[in-house]
């Protein structure tokens, strides 16, 4: 008996049947999607899938839907959509914190481990409006991609379960 080839569209159904479990309530996937993609735009500082996982544990909702939807974030999309977003067109609108007073370069080159302390509290002082701003920014990206990521795996999971529904009918028909 030659085995079955493994075709694309083969490996797809795979990863989408691993993907939205077949036990778990459309809720509980959607709201694991949506926690993934949440963590994942936040700035996690490369801790983002050990924080999901962690969170879906706690959340007790299935961790593989998670850990996926967390991928959404890679560094081209965190640093050329949802960072730029977040910055520019949500967090500098809202609190207009007021323009940079130093000379980044001249801080830099002036850094020893001495004056490393008080080099970090001007950058601070002089830079945490930008910084608020920026977290405010990500917090909003985060949660409306979050909310659109709940909706579109909620709505994956129910075609889904609409589709295995009818199929089980119409079997059920076709042994009458």
């Amino acid at each position: 008996m030659a085995a079955k080839r493994r075709t694309f569209s083969r490996s797809l159904r795979y990863a989408l049947h691993r993907l939205f479990p077949r036990h778990e309530t459309s809720a509980d996937v959607a709201l694991s999607v949506a926690l993934g993609i949440w963590i994942a735009v936040l700035p996690t500082l490369g801790v983002a899938l050990l924080l999901t996982a962690l969170a879906a544990h706690l959340a007790r909702v299935p961790k593989g839907p998670a850990l996926v939807a967390s991928f959404v974030a890679t560094p081209p999309t965190l640093f050329f959509i949802f960072y730029p977003l977040a910055y520019f067109q949500i967090g500098l609108p809202l609190l207009k914190p007021p323009a940079l007073s130093f000379d980044f370069m001249a801080e830099v080159k002036a850094l020893t481990l001495v004056n490393a302390g008080d080099a970090v509290t001007r950058l601070w002082h002089d830079a945490r409006g930008h910084v608020i701003a920026f977290l405010l920014g990500t917090l909003i990206v985060a949660t409306i991609s979050a909310a659109l990521g709940y909706l579109v795996a909620y709505a994956s999971m129910e075609r889904k379960l609409q589709r295995r529904k009818a199929a089980r009918e119409a079997r059920q028909r076709a042994r009458l």
